[in-house]
């Protein structure tokens, strides 16, 4: 399809996804080796599309396993509206195997019992992610493992280049750095496209120009997109550009 402006994402400029098949048995096998060790596997997952599909790559294990915050809600409404999903069948026998937190008395429990948790927030900025890691932030034996982009700034982003995330116990206390002395693991399951997938969309619009967002580095993906003689536009935030 022939266009003349395309304005694309660039979140994986730069970069390309390894094998998702080989990713998914190596997440597995992780929270295998973290369970039979006598630890907890923590998994921050987004509440659209990630927690489902995190629930549906370990469906088949043999665990304690709980799903706690938004992630649970959006279950159901993906439920709800089954025509717009690829397998009702899967996501309702993945469902069946997660305990849900839904009072304060199922936390406790979950805090107490799970081998496996999937929670809110994706980039623990938030949610009840923050209570399983106080759990677990210096149990050795436990696994925090990340399945998502982690924007710059983020705790998701601290915890993997610092070792450390920031909390407060409320909007007028000053964060405090926070050390987390578990491992902590990430997983390249992203949804974004990388850089060749974006490559071959771009060759088969064929456009004049195209405009990169949405990236923390859109240089090397500009680059690409050069050498195919097509002009690429980098504009800033808040830059009007004429089309």
């Amino acid at each position: 399809m022939k266009c003349d402006n395309l304005i694309i994402e660039g979140t994986y400029s730069g970069r390309l996804h390894p094998d998702r098949l080989k990713t998914e048995y190596e997440l597995i096998e992780k929270v295998k080796a973290v369970v039979e060790r006598g630890g907890k596997a923590i998994l921050p997952c987004f509440a659209v599309g990630r927690t489902q599909e995190i629930m549906l790559i370990l469906k088949d294990l043999k665990y304690n396993m709980w799903v706690d915050g938004m992630g649970k809600t959006i279950n159901r409404m993906y439920l709800d509206r089954p025509e717009y999903i690829r397998s009702e069948k899967a996501l309702k026998a993945a469902k069946r195997r997660f305990n849900e937190v839904r009072t304060p008395q199922d936390r406790q429990r979950a805090r107490r019992e799970a081998q496996v948790i999937i929670t809110t927030g994706g980039m623990l900025d938030g949610g009840p992610v923050l209570t399983y890691l106080d759990d677990v932030k210096n149990d050795p034996k436990s696994a925090v493992l990340m399945t998502g982009y982690q924007v710059e700034g983020s705790n998701g982003w601290r915890l993997l280049q610092e070792g450390m995330i920031h909390v407060q116990a409320s909007k007028e206390e000053i964060p405090r750095p926070v050390g987390i002395k578990c491992e902590v693991k990430k997983y390249d399951l992203s949804a974004h496209a990388d850089q060749g997938e974006l490559l071959s969309f771009i060759k088969a619009c064929n456009p004049e120009r195209v405009i990169i967002m949405h990236s923390d580095d859109r240089e090397p993906m500009a680059e690409a997109i050069r050498q195919e003689n097509i002009k690429v536009l980098l504009p800033s935030a808040n830059e009007d550009v004429e089309l």
